[in-house]
């Protein structure tokens, strides 16, 4: 059964028609194909409108005209298909001889078992098909009990009248045209003919031949673009095409953008729905270029002097190819994510290929790989993967044939690609040597180094057949190099990497461990954190759960445990039926998942379903589907990042090395003299053999994540069933436990994954003695790794990036191209030193907040009680009228709410508390990774000190320090700043009053919850509470100089977005505001702008202004302060009016209509303050935000580089689709494309630049406070260190804040918009166009850098009240 009879049978006649004309171009076209083709077309009438009718008899029009030359078709009549079918039912075109390539043969006879020696026309004298009914046979089936004929065999009356009306009415014009194109067209081809010579034919025959081995490579491309292929129709297939010249056809349909539209899997796949199939008429010219050179191609060589029938009828074929529309293919890059996985290698194939060569499926990969290669532009990383999957096999010849296709694509190979090469000779004792000298006389042609190759990813067997080669061939390749690291030249930290690279020999200095850290304990630690990161997770036992288990616990976690295993046993069986129909689907599906579900056993991947479903029934709220579903895939690709790390030999080389590198990291004096960086590097590089460490596995991309994740996702919700029947001794009924609803948020319907209420109670009530964390959501037992790559460093074994941004943008190929050069070492480095704070737990303020927690919580001291403490709402009665009714309702829905928000805070709390518990005993530490903008936060999202005031207070420093002569004195400082009392207060004052209240202070230290309970009744309650309990225990010590401290001293700037912007404009008005000016009291910007603000109201109020008059003694700091602090981080008016509003509605003199109309006039208020206090800021602003507009119109994103070279992209986008009109009839794939989003762009440029420097001004002053020998940690603009040590952290961040702004930062920057942006036009509607007409290009705005001011930037070292 021939390609095209195989899709009309299952009904797919877009593909059928796709095929015929693929052959018809190709000039192989049997004729039965054209019978086949018109019966699966015109079944589909029934569906489509009738302008198929006229596409049917017009492919039956071109395909006569192919058969029989010149003669003239469909005269008067219609067209009606004679259907001739042997007796077993099948078409007679099974048994039909090849169609011969001569085209002065006659047409083609149909042999049927009947009359197998007589002629048979296709077309009667008249050109009519034969009235004559089609014979009978045993061709049936079954539908709804009774017994029919198979649509293939029906004649369809109803159609063909309707094709006759349509064809008659425009036979004349058809004949018409024929003619006149056949005679011109053959006078033409006359005239212009000019034979070849033989020389020349040659030529053209070998560029045919080579072209059509190429397309011959494609040939099982087509057999994959229906997912409605049974096995028997594939089956079938494959029989036939042993017989059908069918490898041309694949060349249409290499690009896979159109095969999915074609017949791609649906990506939510669903058991027992078919995806539904059509094709697009772009399918059939995504490669128009190619086939229009092949034609070209193959009239030159077909012209004879004996044939000119033949010259002139292939042209003719030319001449249809040409007249196909050439409609445009959306460009890969602008294509949505659900269409990446056709686009982009990273996005699909990649991770496909990795997969499969991890899992043994080394034959699917290549298919895979012969599916996509034509399709996108592929990398030399894909190649890469391949090439080291035949290496393993030892097949150097599939190696050839890839480095072959990479010359044909022109990609080119690099080192891992040759190391592949290297490491397949040294499996294969078979091979010769020069085999391995012609790969590194290839290497030194490409201008690589051979004594680089062993610094490529390799696993250790790849790494040992490489040596093995290299011995043989090139053993100086071997030798080790001495290591000389990259040397940073920034000129911010030219003096810190200067000092550093004072080299000491790592041995000497191996035996010096910090005293406050015992060695063999940490060696105990090591193995504990080893344990629970190859194991994936880490089981905390809940504070939530009391030591005795009540009768009613105890049968809760009987019905847990048996609904447990039931959902096991149908997650289990489910599983396996998806994975079996993923394995059947492997030749027609484009989107197949079955490597990805074979990675591990069917247990684990229900342990981690399983796991989730318990994450998701801690709440009655439930979770966005595709949250549920990237929760799903993201769990499964830890697990994978794992695991691949132990099989290859990364596991066991990182506990070889870490175990040489933890002394060295908790030696101080080794840290002061080399980053730790460098150290883990020159420890590697000292120790060469094993696996390469940086053998990260490929990011799965979003798409891939999704979609992995709703295979999961769909079997958690039809298969996990509750009994409804629990607490009655009825029979049991099940019913699900999952329901999937839909929602309105953001004027978009989402789906939610939401809880059965049964399910939330069963799991509530039982209280699971133990909460399950993934182990990169907990902190580290011992130290993390250094970053030193954009994959490498923190955990030893999780996955985890030094960048939080998706792993396919244009930040993180910057980022590593920038971290390969050391160009980024300072950043690395500045994590590293952060991610190497040690902490321990403040367990008597742990105990406290225990106890209240396990009593019943209480909301005044931010400990969340639990939703039971609730009052339930009142319920119906009957006799109620309908608004009382209406009233109740809200109630109702009110009390839903409080309870929900309620049970999420306990929950929260729960698992901070839990994992405190869990380490109270224990040092730990955080590993640092950044956003986009390099703000710095803690990996662990749980517990870590950029939490609430209660997390915070629990946090202790692992190393403690004497408190020394001033010690204490900023102990009681940092109480006061704390308690917020003493805010315009000089520091002495400060300290006075701290004196002045040390009986309240010692007795919430002594007896904090039956005291006087003084610690309750200012700011940060819990942080007050932790600095009462350390005054304490200093007083009470025999020294308090000798005392030794652990607790942290936070110095914070004052408003430091409005230092920054000072700073850069020089503005002295606006810096005395934010103390960068030495004052003797601190500066309080909110307060300047609520006088000036005051001072306005007054003037208007002089004037009869009735809101000034309104307002009269209501203008106070709290009024303004939200936003002042919001307004340097793009707050826009409406922003700030709501905010206002917000202090507003406090004041109850005030009707909401006032306070609407008051809040209106403040803002202006405040923003013309700002104006005249900061007017520098506002110019600087005004040209950040007009730049981000321009840029963004334009097309482009917005991107620059921070002043330690950090490149940052704004990921601000939005979608548009390319939709065709309602009344178009295009039957193309609707095409999703990304412009930047304008708004988001230009009002989020001000504040993410901000954020930007003060990530730098962070990372300085880590780096220098490590130079310093001082403990440093920071949350963003607050920075903390010991007691002792807060003169020398000050005088950092003062020095680093001065060097940094020293520099031409706004002139680096508009430099760097120029280079970048500079070209592209001014959109015509920007204010600087209309204020400047002459100006055409964006370089002629940018340049326009705003002015500076007067200010010193000297005196901000003087500043006592800059940070304090």
């Amino acid at each position: 059964m021939s390609l095209v009879n195989i899709c009309a049978v299952i009904r797919m006649p877009h593909l059928s028609m796709a095929c015929y004309r693929t052959f018809r171009n190709r000039r192989m076209y049997p004729l039965l194909n054209i019978t086949t083709l018109l019966d699966g077309k015109i079944h589909q009438l029934h569906s489509q409108n009738n302008d198929i009718v006229n596409k049917v008899g017009k492919c039956a029009t071109n395909s006569s005209q192919m058969q029989i030359g010149n003669q003239k078709i469909f005269e008067e009549n219609a067209v009606e298909v004679k259907e001739d079918h042997n007796t077993n039912g099948k078409t007679s075109n099974q048994n039909m001889t090849k169609f011969e390539p001569s085209l002065n043969a006659q047409p083609k006879k149909l042999l049927t078992e009947n009359n197998t020696n007589e002629d048979i026309p296709l077309f009667n004298s008249k050109n009519k098909l034969p009235n004559k009914q089609p014979t009978k046979t045993k061709n049936f089936r079954k539908v709804q009990g009774k017994t029919t004929k198979s649509p293939l065999l029906l004649k369809h009356d109803k159609t063909t009248e309707i094709s006759k009306k349509k064809l008659k009415n425009q036979k004349k014009l058809k004949n018409s045209q024929t003619q006149k194109f056949q005679v011109s067209k053959k006078k033409s081809i006359d005239e212009k003919r000019v034979p070849l010579s033989q020389s020349q034919q040659q030529a053209k025959k070998s560029q045919l031949f080579s072209k059509k081995e190429k397309m011959e490579s494609e040939n099982l491309l087509l057999e994959r673009t229906s997912n409605n292929y049974t096995a028997e129709h594939i089956e079938n297939y494959n029989d036939a095409s042993k017989n059908e010249n069918l490898n041309a056809s694949s060349k249409h349909f290499r690009s896979l953008k159109e095969v999915e539209h074609i017949g791609g899997q649906s990506m939510h796949l669903r058991k027992g729905k078919e995806p539904k199939t059509s094709l697009s008429s772009s399918a059939l010219i995504s490669h128009q270029r190619e086939q229009k050179e092949f034609e070209e191609t193959a009239v030159e060589v077909d012209v004879g002097e004996d044939n000119k029938s033949s010259h002139a009828f292939t042209k003719k074929m030319k001449h249809k190819v040409k007249a196909t529309p050439n409609k445009k293919v959306p460009d890969s890059n602008q294509m949505p994510l659900h269409k990446t996985y056709f686009t982009h290698p990273h996005s699909y194939l990649l991770p496909y290929l990795e997969v499969c060569i991890f899992t043994g499926m080394l034959s699917r990969a290549e298919l895979m790989f012969q599916k996509f290669k034509y399709s996108m532009p592929l990398d030399v990383e894909v190649f890469n993967v391949l090439l080291h999957g035949w290496a393993k096999e030892g097949d150097l010849n599939k190696i050839r044939k890839l480095f072959k296709e990479m010359g044909k694509l022109g990609v080119k190979a690099d080192l891992q690609s040759y190391a592949a090469v290297l490491e397949c000779i040294g499996r294969n004792n078979v091979i010769s040597s020069n085999a391995a000298l012609k790969c590194i006389s290839e290497m030194k042609k490409n201008g690589l180094d051979v004594h680089n190759i062993l610094s490529v990813r390799l696993t250790e067997d790849q790494r040992n057949c490489v040596v093995d080669a290299l011995q043989k061939s090139c053993p100086s390749a071997i030798v080790q190099r001495d290591f000389k690291p990259h040397v940073c030249r920034n000129r911010l930290v030219e003096d810190y990497y200067c000092e550093h690279h004072n080299q000491v020999d790592i041995r000497d200095e191996s035996e010096k461990v910090s005293k406050n850290i015992n060695f063999k304990d940490m060696m105990k630690n090591i193995m504990e954190q080893v344990k629970i990161e190859e194991c994936g997770h880490m089981k905390v036992k809940s504070v939530d759960i009391e030591d005795k288990v009540s009768p009613q616990i105890q049968l809760k976690r009987k019905h847990l445990k048996e609904h447990d295993q039931e959902w096991r046993s149908c997650l289990s069986r489910a599983f396996d039926e998806v994975k079996f129909g993923h394995n059947n689907k492997s030749l027609s599906g484009i989107a197949n998942f079955y490597p990805f579900m074979c990675l591990f056993d069917t247990e684990e991947y229900v342990d981690i379903m399983l796991q989730t479903l318990h994450t998701l029934a801690t709440s009655s709220e439930g979770n966005a589907r595709v949250n549920l579903s990237v929760e799903l895939g993201q769990r499964l690709f830890h697990k994978y990042v794992i695991m691949k790390k132990i099989k290859t030999g990364v596991s066991k080389k990182i506990n070889q090395l870490y175990e040489r590198f933890v002394p060295l990291c908790l030696n101080e004096e080794q840290l002061i003299k080399k980053p730790l960086r460098e150290t883990w590097q020159e420890i590697e590089h000292q120790h060469p053999s094993g696996a390469s460490l940086d053998t990260e596995s490929n990011m799965w991309s979003r798409p891939v994540v999704l979609s992995i994740g709703s295979l999961l996702a769909d079997m958690m919700l039809h298969e996990i069933n509750i009994d409804s029947n629990l607490r009655s001794t009825s029979a049991r009924q099940m019913i699900p436990a999952l329901y999937h609803i839909f929602d309105y948020r953001s004027l978009k319907t989402v789906g939610f994954v939401k809880p059965h209420p049964k399910l939330v109670s069963l799991i509530q009530d039982a209280c699971l003695p133990d909460v399950v964390f993934d182990s990169n959501h907990v902190p580290m037992l011992s130290p993390p790794l250094p970053w030193c790559s954009h994959k490498f460093g923190g955990y030893l074994f999780s996955s985890c990036s030094v960048m939080r941004t998706r792993d396919d943008s244009l930040q993180v190929e910057l980022l590593k191209d920038k971290i390969q050069r050391g160009d980024l070492n300072p950043v690395l480095d500045s994590l590293n030193q952060l991610s190497n704070t040690p902490w321990i737990v403040n367990k008597p303020v742990l105990d406290i907040v225990l106890d209240i927690f396990r009593n019943g919580g209480d909301e005044k001291l931010n400990i969340p009680p639990p939703s039971s403490v609730c009052p339930e709402p009142p319920s119906y009665s009957k006799g109620m009228t309908s608004e009382a009714m209406i009233e109740i309702q809200k109630l109702r829905m009110s009390s839903r709410k409080k309870k929900s928000e309620m049970h999420s805070l306990r929950m929260n709390e729960v698992y901070k508390l839990s994992i405190a518990n869990a380490f109270r005993n224990k040092i730990f530490w955080f590993p640092h990774n950044m956003d986009f903008r390099g703000r710095v936060y803690p990996y662990p999202p749980h517990f870590n000190h950029l939490g609430n005031d209660v997390t915070r207070s629990l946090l202790l420093f692992g190393h403690g320090k004497p408190l020394g002569e001033h010690g204490l004195k900023w102990i009681k400082i940092h109480l006061v700043n704390l308690t917020g009392l003493k805010k315009r207060a000089s520091q002495n004052e400060r300290l006075e009053y701290a004196d002045s209240i040390m009986p309240l202070i010692l007795d919430s230290a002594n007896d904090p919850l039956k005291g006087q309970r003084w610690w309750q009744t200012v700011d940060n309650i819990w942080q007050t509470l932790a600095a009462c309990k350390e005054i304490n225990a200093a007083i009470n010590s025999p020294d308090h100089t000798k005392y030794i401290s652990h607790l942290p001293v936070h110095q914070d700037g004052s408003c430091n977005g409005l230092q920054h912007y000072a700073a850069l404009g020089r503005d002295a008005i606006g810096a005395q505001q934010v103390n960068l000016y030495p004052m003797a009291l601190p500066q309080d910007v909110y307060n300047g702008v609520a006088q000036m603000v005051e001072e306005l109201r007054v003037e208007d109020a002089k004037d009869g202004h009735p809101i000034a008059i309104l307002l009269k003694d209501q203008i106070h700091r709290k009024i303004v302060k939200q936003t002042v602090m919001t307004v340097v981080y793009g707050v826009t008016a409406y922003g700030g009016r709501l905010q206002i509003l917000k202090q507003l509605r406090e004041v109850k003199d005030l009707t909401f209509d006032q306070q609407w109309a008051a809040s209106a006039y403040i803002v202006v208020k405040v923003f013309l303050s700002l104006r005249k206090m900061f007017t520098k800021t506002r110019q600087i602003q005004d040209w950040l935000t007009d730049s981000a507009w321009m840029i963004s119109k334009a097309g482009e994103l917005v991107q620059w580089e921070t002043p330690l070279g950090l490149p940052v992209v704004q990921p601000y986008q939005k979608k548009i689709s390319n939709r065709p009109n309602k009344s178009s009839k295009s039957m193309d794939p609707i095409f999703t494309r990304y412009k930047p989003d304008t708004m988001k762009q230009k009002n989020a440029f001000p504040p993410n630049f901000i954020h930007s420097l003060d990530s730098a001004h962070m990372m300085l002053t880590s780096l220098f406070c490590q130079r310093a020998g001082i403990t440093f940690s920071s949350v963003h603009d607050c920075f903390w260190t010991h007691p002792s040590t807060v003169d020398i952290m000050n005088k950092v961040c003062r020095n680093q804040f001065v060097n940094l702004h020293s520099e031409p930062i706004l002139d680096d920057l508009g430099q760097s918009l120029i280079r970048k942006f500079g070209n592209l036009q001014i959109p015509a509607g920007s204010r600087f166009h209309q204020d400047q007409p002459n100006a055409t290009h964006l370089k002629h705005f940018i340049e326009r850098i705003p002015s500076k001011g007067e200010f010193d930037l000297n005196h901000v070292n003087n500043s006592t009240y800059f940070f304090s």
